[in-house]
């Protein structure tokens, strides 16, 4: 084990090995200033935690140690941690204050404490209710899938009805090329089906639908659901106190179905939004929207225009500029770019080794990137009325990212201040969603590849008029124009 440990100690989080040798052994003497994390205003937290060398290696050291006692049998792993030292801890893994609300959510999602629902006595006549209980439930994705496993612990009857053919939602139906993930998937898992094996930080589409699979699989609820199958309506019946639902297969034959409850899981982002530019009809060539892939159609020595900038977009540009004669984007608005060490990097099987045979390791490695993702980030957004440059920025710290992100396109757009130009945003950070760098910068320096600081007027046969009034001619269009993602249930008659 020492060698393996000693590689992988290479690799890690300090912060996170900290954490981890704090919670083994319960001593709080390693939360003294000379081992503690400091504050990190980057977006991308310092895996030594700005921890001076020789602290980081007294803490490698004293966390094998107590593994090695643990691997002998000499010490037992301590009781999880009071609601008032787990906070503590979350506040000096990350170096800022955590509030104690987050402890029960936190614990939970590591495993510490148990906040499922469950049942504490059921009678005969609840039984009885329990036996003629069921619940539809529309979509296996994640939500879909969530819902089930949830619900069988619970042993409630359930129904589940999906469109397509394959269980997986929008990571089924997204298969544009570089479709991936752009909150890393270490995060963004099930807390109760960790996947201590993901190939990369930010993996591809088919990892994150193998993954939503074998989840389904593991939990055992694959093969009862209705596949193929669209719910057509949902109506509520007041005597029977029931949804009457009408499903329809791929044969196109109705049948109807009686649920006590309906779960909505269908998911924001799979119906495209592409009816709103004119003339779209005229276009003479191939066009299709990244969630509706056409591989069938060859870009290569074809003009392609992409209308749209943001998270599709910013993973297709790439693959596309590399194998079209031209592109040109045409950006409606620019997007607040983020970077990342982790975006193209493989998982390293010495973090794998980590995750999967250092206790807690894996937890505390996710709790950093709720906070970096999710939580930490709110202090952020919040409008600070006293700040002078509010047309810029909502605050101090988010004018630091603006700073930080203003930096980085400028150092990758170098000698291009007409791109600048283009691709600096005039709003605060995160005021839109903000995106994670796929080589965009570098592929906009591509001599093949044009972008038109304009969203779309209109299309004229195989001439795309900008707002701006200028034109382009493509032989393909590629619409990037993101889902119609406040009408849901557009397509069921509720």
């Amino acid at each position: 084990m020492s060698l393996n440990l000693e590689q992988a100690f290479q690799e890690a989080s300090i912060p996170t090995l900290l954490m981890c040798l704090v919670q083994l052994t319960g001593d709080e003497s390693w939360l003294s200033e000379s081992y503690l994390p400091k504050r990190d205003t980057n977006l991308f937290a310092d895996e030594s935690g700005g921890i001076s060398e020789s602290a980081q290696q007294q803490i490698r050291d004293a966390l094998a140690t107590v593994l090695g006692e643990i691997s002998d049998g000499k010490r037992e792993i301590l009781s999880p941690p009071n609601t008032e030292l787990f906070t503590k801890m979350m506040s000096l893994c990350v170096a800022e204050e955590v509030a104690p609300e987050y402890a029960p959510m936190m614990m939970e999602a590591m495993g510490l404490t148990q906040r499922d629902v469950s049942w504490t006595k059921i009678s005969a006549a609840s039984s009885e209710t329990l036996k003629n209980f069921t619940v539809l439930i529309i979509g296996a994705g994640f939500s879909g899938i969530c819902a089930a496993i949830k619900l069988d612990q619970l042993q409630i009857r359930w129904e589940m009805a999906d469109a397509n053919a394959e269980i997986g939602g929008t990571w089924l139906v997204n298969d544009y090329p570089e479709a991936g993930v752009d909150t890393p998937n270490h995060f963004y898992s099930f807390t109760f089906a960790p996947n201590h094996r993901w190939p990369k930080y930010f993996s591809k589409r088919l990892d994150v639908l193998n993954y939503c699979k074998s989840v389904a699989e593991k939990f055992k609820i694959a093969d009862r659901i209705s596949l193929s199958t669209e719910v057509v309506s949902t109506t509520w019946d007041e005597a029977s106190q029931k949804w009457k639902v009408v499903l329809r297969d791929q044969h196109g034959q109705l049948r109807e179905s009686h649920a006590n409850v309906v779960i909505s899981g269908v998911g924001q982002l799979n119906r495209p939004k592409k009816s709103f530019i004119k003339g779209l009809e005229s276009f003479t060539g191939p066009c299709f929207h990244s969630a509706q892939w056409r591989h069938d159609v060859d870009l290569a020595g074809k003009r392609v225009a992409i209308i749209g900038t943001g998270a599709s977009a910013m993973q297709i540009l790439r693959t596309v500029a590399s194998q079209a004669s031209e592109v040109t984007i045409f950006q409606r608005s620019p997007q607040w770019v983020r970077p990342s060490n982790d975006y193209h990097r493989d998982v390293k099987p010495q973090t794998m080794w980590l995750f999967e045979n250092v206790p807690f390791y894996f937890d505390w490695y996710r709790f950093g990137l709720f906070w970096r993702f999710g939580d930490g980030l709110l202090p952020t957004l919040r409008r600070d009325e006293t700040w002078p440059h509010l047309q810029r920025s909502m605050n101090l710290r988010n004018d630091k990212h603006r700073m930080q992100l203003t930096e980085y396109l400028l150092e990758q757009l170098d000698g291009r201040a007409d791109l600048v130009d283009k691709t600096l945003p005039d709003y605060p950070p995160y005021g839109k969603r903000i995106l994670v760098d796929n080589d965009w910068y570098k592929t906009l320096m591509r001599d093949n590849v044009e972008l038109v600081a304009s969203g779309v007027d209109h299309i004229d046969g195989n001439q795309i008029v900008a707002l701006d009034g200028s034109s382009r001619q493509a032989d393909v269009i590629i619409l990037a124009t993101g889902f119609v993602a406040g009408k849901m249930l557009v397509h069921i008659k509720v």
